[in-house]
């Protein structure tokens, strides 16, 4: 209760009660003033409850059943003759579209398993190269530094491209042609699991 001041409380039996002997001496004072209307609405919203909304979650396509994660690689615009520049470019921080990070992650993957890299050892490469992004914008959750939910996308992505071939529509021809390409790529002495050979990524 508010008067000329927030009524107080006093102690009866072990039980806080409000001031009924100061409201009643406040109520029988004929000077009796009120308090500003300004100091009452600053009394009243220091005590509301401020409800914090809670970060919108970044968008990151499903890496569970039917999802079409295949399609998330789509932000990188046709990768035929440019797979392993736009690969590099992606983990070395010079192509870095908004909300890229999972796409990222599922061309690394199919790559990694192509040069026939264990699961584990896949998300470990990774992690350690999200982690090595120089740019973050690509990923809310990286900017955030949320690293225990991207290794958890890491590792589903690893899991889901291992066991399916990322989910894709024709995944026969599309792990003919990745082998092919990490074949390739192995003669010109590239590996995407070993960085000091990305120089040699300005080969097709």
């Amino acid at each position: 209760m508010l008067l000329d001041r927030p009524l107080g409380t006093v102690t009866d039996r072990g039980k806080s009660l409000p001031d009924l002997h100061a409201y009643l001496r406040w109520i029988h004072d004929s000077n009796r003033k009120y308090m500003p209307a300004e100091d009452v609405i600053n009394y009243v919203q220091a005590r509301l409850a401020v409800v914090v909304p809670k970060a919108k979650p970044e968008t990151i396509e499903s890496v569970k059943g039917n999802s079409p994660i295949v399609h998330s690689v789509k932000i990188f615009d046709p990768l035929k003759g440019r797979f392993r520049h736009v690969l590099v470019e992606f983990f070395t921080g010079k192509l870095a579209p908004q909300c890229s990070l999972n796409a990222g992650i599922v061309m690394g993957a199919r790559v990694l398993f192509h040069e026939q890299v264990d699961a584990d050892s896949a998300a470990i490469i990774l992690g350690q190269y999200v982690r090595d992004l120089p740019n973050t914008r690509v990923s809310g959750r990286l900017e955030r530094g949320e690293f225990e939910e991207i290794d958890r996308v890491i590792r589903s992505t690893v899991q889901r491209v291992y066991n399916e071939n990322g989910g894709q529509s024709d995944s026969e021809k599309s792990s003919a042609l990745l082998t092919r390409t990490a074949e390739s790529w192995k003669k010109v002495g590239f590996r995407f699991c070993d960085k000091s050979t990305w120089a040699t990524a300005k080969f097709v």
